[in-house]
């Protein structure tokens, strides 16, 4: 039975002294227990000359660290987990794991310019194994592949603008959002390089270097034909080509990889994949639709040397012979002198004897015409014009009608074809996603959510390529696209539900100046701060009234300290609201000055305040008014420097601006696992129970989302609604079934199922 391999190789060539951009490259050799998850590959381009404070070293240490996180996540965490049909899932969980490394560490070292290091960063990280190759790319590295004498741009079909317009901005949290999958075929080629290596070959050029060569002598040709210019320039490029082990791959290395010399390629030999996934099938459908074969020449400036003095010659020679065919021409000697006759209309009139002179070759068999010849304009008497005849005239409104008939029948006819092989490339799409819709349904039968939820996305990716041409089309796509994200919020457990608004506070003279900032809740009453004021809503009676004046400057967290208090938390300070008198007190927490308040609970008079930044949690005890007698309370190594929010029930809940949730009991982390959450969160900032609530509550800012979950890890439902503006609280009222939700502008409310049934 043959067998098939992935083989990978790759060029760099990087001069620090004169590249204006950082470039690395690395081909795994995963050890004998790790060959079956296959080869990890990175290709690297930093533009770190316009990034400010950004050196070579830094670059070297941003792939480093890339590089071992990536393994890290999807060999040794994958060691015995593997599967062939899971190795997609495999790297993708692998990729989300390295996204959030990543951020973390560019928060650490780079937070100044951490736009500006992501905006001018172009990577590609994948993994290829037999005829399986699954990749991400960010900026503008350029992928391609070659197959059966042709060369396509891979993240062309997704998007029609081309590589230039590819880069969309980064998000810093999930560097890498968009998985690639493909099927290769024995003898393909796939190529990621850098933008700039088309500046020195073309398409046309790479295609057949590849076609001819093992994988190894590629990239050695590259590198031959870029001669002395390998000091002068900054490039990199890594190839994978599949084969049969018979097919002339040099296992000792003939042709030696190019840049560092220690890396070698690495052979793996397994069996042939079962089959292409729908993502293949739908990368050849739009494959079909492209043009033949573009050939792109290696300079832009080249291209304009050569075509610009062609097409300015031609135009001064036409520009010449049209002056010539306009020349007036003098005439003729008559007895008696010489005198001028002039022809303004000469140019028209052997224009049109030239066009009788066609139409004579074609009608002369039925009208026997003589065939006419203009080579001079003859010499015609004072006060006569020279006239058409009656045939002629006859002659040319007859092939000026044919002509118009024959032209709109073109026309219709391209038409009538161009849109029926829209209507079918249009069913043919339809009808894959409509199988794909029906594997879904599948893997709803066995349990298998993230995977449902994973082919309903790639569905609507698809979707979001197609361009109907009819309505019909438009109101079927339409349709279908609802009826799949329908779909998608029932797996995920979202709703769009329906919401009350308590009060609109834009209208109310109050906060014409000054928008809320935060909430909280004691008895019926809602207790509204912003920058200056504290202002009450009450449930029963719908007033807002304005409390007190405090001036307190950006309130960050507010919350109940007993039935008589109000505990703000105010740029690291805390202030205690009386609300019998009104009276504020500023709170005294031990003996630190450098605190940073991220946020903080209350739970049987103790305090306690987490500062994400020095990765602590302080229990204070409460003492008159103060709070002092300062505890580290955290005993385990847990990492909280993301940490976002507090949220205690006698345990403490610590929520992540990523969405995780750490449990913590007497100072050490309990094990808990929450379902994950779909679509991923964005931002979330805010996580909500109580001491004797069932369930936990989380905020995710940008997306409007307010996510419930058992205290298990079970999701019970998801609740977001199109009114809500930018929210700036909330809390739950599990005795009254309801949340209340606090943005710029109101305070709505909703009810909702808190058992999930």
């Amino acid at each position: 039975m043959p067998q098939y391999k992935s083989q990978l190789s790759k060029l760099i060539l990087y001069n620090s002294q004169k590249s204006k951009s950082f470039v690395s490259s690395l081909v795994t050799q995963p050890k004998t227990d790790e060959e079956r998850l296959g080869q990890v590959f990175i290709l690297a381009e930093i533009k770190q000359k316009v990034i400010r404070g950004v050196s070579a070293s830094d670059c070297q240490k941003f792939i480093d660290m890339a590089v071992k996180s990536i393994k890290n996540n999807y060999y040794y965490t994958n060691k015995n987990n593997y599967e062939a049909e899971t190795i997609e899932l495999l790297f993708e969980a692998a990729i989300q794991k390295t996204n959030r490394e990543l951020h973390a560490y560019l928060l650490q070292e780079k937070k100044e310019v951490l736009e500006d290091f992501l905006e001018n960063t172009n990577i590609a990280i994948g993994v290829a194994l037999k005829h399986q190759a699954h990749f991400a790319v960010i900026g503008n590295t350029e992928v391609f592949l070659v197959r059966k004498n042709r060369i396509s741009d891979v993240l062309g079909a997704s998007n029609e603008a081309g590589s230039g317009a590819r880069r969309e901005k980064v998000n810093p949290a999930k560097i890498f959002s968009h998985l690639i999958s493909g099927h290769l075929e024995t003898g393909d080629g796939l190529v990621f390089c850098t933008p700039n290596l088309l500046d020195y070959f073309s398409l046309e050029k790479i295609k057949r270097i590849i076609i001819a060569n093992p994988v190894n002598k590629i990239t050695h040709d590259l590198a031959g034909l870029l001669g002395e210019l390998e000091e002068k320039i900054s490039l990199a490029a890594i190839v994978i080509k599949l084969g049969l082990y018979s097919e002339g791959f040099d296992e000792r290395n003939k042709y030696q990889s190019l840049g560092n010399k220690k890396d070698k390629n690495l052979m793996i030999f397994k069996k042939p994949a079962p089959k292409k996934n729908v993502q293949d099938s739908i990368a050849e459908l739009l494959n079909r639709q492209e043009q033949t074969n573009k050939i792109i020449t290696p300079s832009i400036r080249g291209v304009f040397r050569k075509l610009v003095p062609r097409f300015l010659k031609k135009r001064r020679e036409k520009g010449e012979a049209n002056k010539e065919l306009a020349t007036t021409i003098t005439a003729y000697k008559e007895k008696g002198g010489m005198r001028s006759q002039h022809f303004p209309n000469l140019k028209q009139r052997n224009l049109l004897a030239g066009f009788f002179t066609v139409l004579a070759k074609i009608f002369s068999p039925l009208l026997k015409l003589r065939k006419v010849k203009v080579k001079k304009v003859k010499k015609l008497p004072d006060g006569r014009k020279r006239r058409m005849s009656f045939v002629s005239k006859a002659i040319l409104v007859i092939c000026i009608i044919f002509g118009i008939v024959f032209v709109q029948s073109l026309i219709k006819l391209g038409r009538q074809r161009s849109q029926e092989r829209n209507i079918a490339l249009f069913d043919d799409r339809i009808k894959i996603i409509v199988q794909e819709k029906e594997k879904v349904q599948s893997r709803l039968i066995i349990g298998d959510r993230i995977g449902a939820t994973t082919g309903l996305s790639m569905v609507l990716e698809s979707i979001a390529k197609i361009s109907p041409e009819t309505e019909e089309q438009k109101k079927e796509l339409r349709e279908l696209e609802l009826e799949i994200m329908d779909k998608l919020n029932e797996i995920n457990k979202i709703e769009i539900i329906g919401v009350k608004k308590e009060v609109d506070l834009g209208l109310l003279s109050f906060f014409s100046e000054e928008a809320p900032e935060k909430m909280a809740a004691l008895g019926n009453m809602i207790y509204i701060a912003t920058k200056k004021n504290l202002f009450t809503y009450n449930l029963d009676t719908g007033e807002v009234e304005k409390f007190i004046e405090f001036n307190l400057g950006k309130i960050k967290n507010m919350r109940v300290l007993d039935e008589e208090n109000l505990l703000v938390n105010y740029n690291s300070s805390l202030a205690k609201i009386d609300l019998g008198s009104g009276s504020i007190t500023r709170v005294g927490i031990g003996a630190r000055d450098d605190l940073v308040i991220t946020d903080f609970g209350i739970y049987n008079n103790r305090l306690y305040v987490m500062d994400a930044g020095k990765n602590m949690i302080f229990k204070y005890q409460k003492s008159g008014d103060n709070f002092g007698s300062e505890t580290n309370w955290i005993i385990d190594d847990i990492d909280i420097r993301e940490g976002a929010g507090l949220g205690i029930d006698g345990s403490v809940w610590v929520l992540k601006t990523n969405g995780d949730i750490i449990k913590l009991t007497k100072g050490a982390e309990e094990e808990f696992s929450a379902e994950e959450i779909r679509p991923e969160t964005v931002r979330t900032t805010k996580i909500w129970t109580e001491t004797e609530g069932k369930n936990l509550y989380i905020l995710d800012t940008p997306t409007k989302r307010i996510t419930i979950l058992s205290k298990e890890g079970k999701i019970i439902s998801q609740y977001t609604n199109d009114n809500f503006g930018e929210v700036k609280d909330f809390f739950a009222d599990e005795a009254d079934s309801k949340v209340y939700v606090l943005d710029d502008t109101s305070i709505y409310s909703f009810e909702i199922d808190f058992e999930g049934n």
